[in-house]
């Protein structure tokens, strides 16, 4: 008799994990539909724990990179794999990125290529087309953005100005 329960109790355990294990997936995250796609902020959603301090390209990022983004913010919730959300006028999700797969580079790229725009230090003035959004995914940039280690990155938004380099 204890030998079926026991079976049977580990049958039970090992369905748990299969349902667990399948509800991470690296898909993108699903969230309700909404009808304003129209990105006005982002907000980056992560464990101050454990599960950043493996992943040293996202910590870095958090770190030293998401206080220079206008209306970028950072929201630590215990447990959660790091994601980026970007968000309509009302606060609802739009869209969410796993932040996982990125270099340092790359994640400060998928801001800048949203339209935030990206202050070199934390007084400086944000020009006033930026200072509200839409943001929006930039087809052409008015500036060159080159990921390569080797090269420089240059992260002037305003049309006016020339590019400045940023070091990342």
């Amino acid at each position: 008799m204890e030998a079926v329960s026991i079976s049977y109790a580990y049958k039970l355990f090992v369905a748990i994990l299969v349902i667990i294990d399948s509800s991470y997936t690296r898909e993108p995250i699903i969230d309700k539909p909404v009808r304003d796609r129209d990105i006005m902020s982002a907000r980056i959603e992560s464990c101050g724990g454990c599960k950043v301090s493996r992943l040293k390209h996202v910590k870095r990022f958090i770190e030293n990179d998401v206080a220079l983004f206008h209306n970028v913010k950072m929201n630590r919730i215990h447990g959660a794999n790091p994601d980026m959300v970007f968000l309509n006028r009302d606060g609802e999700v739009v869209e969410r990125i796993d932040l996982t797969p990125y270099n340092q580079k790359e994640l400060n790229l998928l801001l800048v290529r949203r339209g935030f725009y990206k202050r070199t230090y934390l007084d400086e003035e944000v020009p006033e087309r930026y200072q509200t959004g839409p943001y929006g995914v930039r087809r052409t940039p008015k500036f060159q953005i080159d990921i390569d280690d080797d090269q420089e990155i240059y992260v002037g938004q305003a049309e006016d100005a020339t590019p400045r380099r940023d070091e990342l």
